[in-house]
């Protein structure tokens, strides 16, 4: 009878107050995430749990699953669900983004005709990295190679493996950090003569029914949130102190490079519509099928 009665109170506290899953993955774009798992167990009484994921599809998977409640997702891969799998999520604002370079050891780089044929590294066909370079950069002078990620590019550029590579933060700074005098970064926006511009990476996804029924609750979260990343900035070290205490195979001091050179400012889903839907516009344009061929309506933006 005890048990019994014990089992109801558990019962009814997490039908009364719940329980907010929040799903982040062994990046860097996680770190606001791990700010909150330091310092919050609970917000306006619902408890925060946390679960890592392997990565953003691993997070989608979930996320239909029900297993989760919130997280940050890439803005194809966001749109992507959105589209074609699930409109039970609403973008809260945006985390993260950045300017997109050509880094090379190339100091006599003056155009673009002379390096036909050359070879382009970057990240994953249809990538945000592939998008903006194919965006930017004439058809039929690089030939891309996808062969690596975005952590393995800048050693390969540093050691002389390959001659050019698209970064964007904080990848770009982790590759200067070890030999300044020789890398070059070209914005990409100077090849058109268009003006640098920061473009989204990762959006604040948050489960629709979930916000209809906690509002107030949801935005406290934005709150936290914004400070997390806000704190992530003004205090690299801890930040990188972070993710060696959460077993992120990453070098010290490279984190603390990379935390300085991150955009991490939260932007509202209205404030940050425009520059979303502008990229969003781009994939439209390059690569529709990646977005699920249409940009998501009114509905979508919190």
């Amino acid at each position: 009878m005890k048990k019994i009665f014990f089992f109801l109170i558990i019962l009814n506290f997490y039908l009364l107050f719940g329980q907010i899953k929040i799903a982040h993955t062994k990046s860097f774009s996680s770190l606001p995430f791990l700010y909150l798992m330091e310092n919050y167990l609970s917000i306006d009484g619902e408890e925060l749990a946390f679960y890592s994921c392997k990565d953003s599809q691993d997070i989608v998977k979930k996320f239909i699953n029900n297993q989760i409640d919130l997280c940050l997702l890439p803005l194809s891969v966001a749109v992507k669900t959105y589209n074609n799998v699930s409109q039970d999520f609403i973008c809260l604002g945006l985390s993260q983004k950045s300017d997109f370079y050509l880094v090379t050891k190339n100091q006599e780089l003056s155009d673009l005709d002379s390096l036909q044929g050359q070879s382009l590294y970057l990240q994953g066909q249809n990538s945000i990295s592939d998008l903006i370079a194919k965006y930017y950069l004439p058809e039929n002078i690089f030939s891309f190679d996808y062969s690596y990620s975005n952590a393995q590019l800048p050693s390969l550029i540093i050691n002389d493996k390959i001659s050019y590579a698209i970064l964007f933060q904080p990848f770009l700074s982790i590759c200067q950090t070890y030999d300044s005098q020789n890398i070059r970064a070209y914005p990409l926006s100077q090849f058109t003569g268009e003006d640098k511009k920061s473009f989204p990476l990762m959006l604040l996804i948050v489960r629709k029914s979930l916000l209809e029924e906690k509002t107030e609750t949801i935005n406290s979260f934005i709150k936290i949130f914004s400070d997390s990343c806000n704190n992530i900035i003004e205090s690299p070290e801890s930040s990188a102190a972070l993710l060696e205490r959460y077993s992120f195979d990453l070098d010290y001091q490279e984190v603390i490079t990379a935390i300085k050179s991150l955009t991490f400012e939260f932007e509202s889903a209205g404030s940050a519509r425009e520059n979303i839907e502008s990229t969003l516009n781009i994939y439209l344009e390059k690569m529709p099928e990646v977005i699920g061929n249409n940009l998501p309506g009114d509905e979508f933006y919190y």
